[in-house]
């Protein structure tokens, strides 16, 4: 779900992370920025019917088709490999085939845009688009904390140093008024927030029988989030434990958690080029680092 419960989410896990006495120590125009940018980080995931098929007429498309069609190893590379007249042609023998085909379709433009959608969340949102519909501009807020905003937005999808400690994204700037703002801070939230819904929930049953048959990726990371057993969140601690029924589901979860670690050691580490003041404290570690392996059960 990138829906609005996945917003709240985020939102609810900052809260847990910095305790309610930081928060009322923000200013207000970083807390705007932190809002919006749980809002909108993730709207570059919407992609038009004309921006699709404007896509696929581009030559970059057609090298991401290469790499997946020599890629053996790769969910999608049967279907890639397929995608010639004749083979087409012998899928659209019946309804229920070409119902497959655009299943493996969607999935294929799914992990096309999936990896810059914060570059496209980012371009969306400093055109004032999304979608359709044109993206608010209050008269009280500068258009200059907009460029900030889609930014932040920007840098979830990014590596910690070209999303956070880079000349992008200022450590201070101008607010609201007489406030100031911290860009750097709030992008470097948003990453928390976002890498910490990993909670049960996370998977609509009933958009996933809507769908039709997943990826055995998108598979794994159902189960990584349904095996989630204890999950804590405070200013000093972030405590999980998963019991994983798969290999695929423990690896899924293994590689997000050591994403999350890693996460919380860069902000730690480079904090003084990260928090709005002295009084805020950096991200706690993830505590215990405790991985047991017991055949192919996983905890």
């Amino acid at each position: 779900s990138h829906k609005e419960d996945h917003s709240k989410n985020i939102l609810n896990n900052i809260y847990d992370l910095l305790g309610e006495d930081k928060i009322q120590s923000m200013t207000s125009c970083d807390i705007w920025l932190l809002i919006e940018a749980a809002y909108c980080h993730d709207i570059g995931m919407c992609v038009s019917f004309d921006e699709l098929k404007s896509e696929l007429k581009k030559t970059h498309f057609g090298k991401y088709l290469d790499k997946v069609k020599a890629n053996k190893y790769h969910e999608l590379n049967p279907f890639v490999s397929a995608l010639t007249a004749d083979d087409i042609s012998k899928l659209l023998n019946s309804p229920s085939e070409l119902i497959e085909l655009n299943n493996l379709f969607y999935q294929l433009l799914a992990d096309w845009f999936r990896p810059f959608h914060g570059y496209r969340s980012e371009t969306m949102i400093k055109d004032g688009k999304f979608g359709a519909c044109l993206f608010y501009r209050d008269q009280a807020i500068s258009p200059r904390l907009f460029i900030h905003l889609a930014k932040i937005c920007s840098a979830h999808t990014k590596t910690f140093f070209d999303g956070i400690i880079s000349d992008e994204l200022p450590q201070f700037e101008k607010g609201l008024s007489t406030e100031k703002c911290h860009p750097r801070f709030i992008a470097s939230l948003l990453r928390l927030g976002d890498l910490l819904d990993l909670d049960q929930g996370r998977f609509s049953p009933t958009t996933k029988e809507m769908a039709g048959e997943m990826p055995p990726s998108s598979e794994a990371h159902v189960e990584k989030h349904k095996s989630v057993e204890r999950f804590y969140i405070c200013p000093t601690s972030v405590e999980l434990t998963a019991d994983c029924p798969t290999d695929e589901s423990y690896v899924a979860m293994a590689d997000w958690a050591k994403w999350l670690e890693d996460e919380l050691y860069d902000q730690y580490k480079h904090w003084h080029d990260i928090r709005p003041n002295e009084r805020f404290s950096p991200p706690p570690a993830l505590n215990p680092k405790r991985i047991v392996h017991i055949g192919s059960d996983y905890t």
